[in-house]
């Protein structure tokens, strides 16, 4: 079985970015990656589950401990541990404010609702390179649980109503998908990784001044795959950045049993 992983690093009112993000990879690998992320939580200071929005809180948390190095070493070993046994990363990315602009125009976007075209672009980009790779041994997606039923209500509405579009042309990898769920991300590890890259992810494209962060560097290291409805992302990612992505959205092969990275 195939399954992603998946996080939304969802935007306020100061960000003009919605994301999601996360890694793909089979039964086995998702085993091997558990043995390795359990233990790199556990080692002094141990940390109950790797929340980002934890990481650089003023609140008292065994993150307040460390020096900044130290949190920099620690986030980093997070990442080479998804980069090694994930077979691939994902994210999709809808610029909130070109999606604004573009609703004023009749029929210029499928939905009144941005995380609808995050979500679709998502799914029909993992089930396409699941087509593509030959796989049959099953594709299954897992969200990161809602804070709010409110919020769960309106993404399983979302996800419900696109795997209903698997007859429709252009979604015909779709139907392929086995099931769309939520999970705990203290209980299921990879949702913690879909964090760490939905997380640093959002904050690059919305402070894209600020000095990279050694954690999203050794992230850019594994290969990256999806879409982005977001004309203006050159500008908030920078020519090269950009470059490096359209880079990774060219590659043919991301399912395979290779854990390649992207020439940087």
């Amino acid at each position: 079985m195939l399954t992603a992983h998946l996080d939304d690093s969802e935007a306020d009112g100061a960000s003009r970015i919605l994301l999601l993000a996360g890694y793909i990879a089979d039964t086995q690998r998702w085993l091997d990656f558990g043995n390795e992320w359990q233990p790199w939580l556990d080692k002094p200071p141990a940390i109950k589950a790797l929340k980002m929005t934890a990481v650089y809180s003023p609140k008292a948390s065994p993150w307040n401990a460390m020096t900044d190095p130290e949190k920099d070493a620690r986030l980093e070993g997070f990442a080479r541990i998804a980069n090694k046994h994930a077979l691939v990363g994902v994210q999709s990315i809808v610029d909130l404010v070109d999606y604004d602009e573009a609703k004023e125009m009749e029929s210029a976007v499928p939905s009144e609702d941005p995380l609808y075209v995050a979500f679709s672009n998502t799914m029909r980009w993992i089930s396409k390179q699941y087509t593509k790779a030959g796989r049959t041994d099953g594709l299954s997606i897992v969200f990161d649980m809602p804070s709010s039923p409110k919020a769960k209500k309106r993404m399983k509405t979302l996800f419900d109503g696109i795997l209903d579009l698997g007859h429709m042309k252009g979604f015909e990898d779709v139907a392929k998908i086995d099931s769309v769920t939520f999970g705990d991300d203290e209980v299921l590890l990879p949702l913690q990784a879909a964090d760490m890259m939905a997380w640093s992810f959002n904050r690059k494209y919305n402070e894209p001044n600020e000095l990279e962060r050694p954690l999203l560097s050794v992230i850019r290291e594994k290969r990256i795959g999806g879409y982005a409805y977001a004309p203006s992302v050159k500008k908030l990612m920078g020519p090269e950045a950009f470059e490096q992505y359209q880079a990774r959205m060219r590659k043919r092969e991301w399912l395979g049993d290779s854990n390649a990275t992207a020439r940087r």
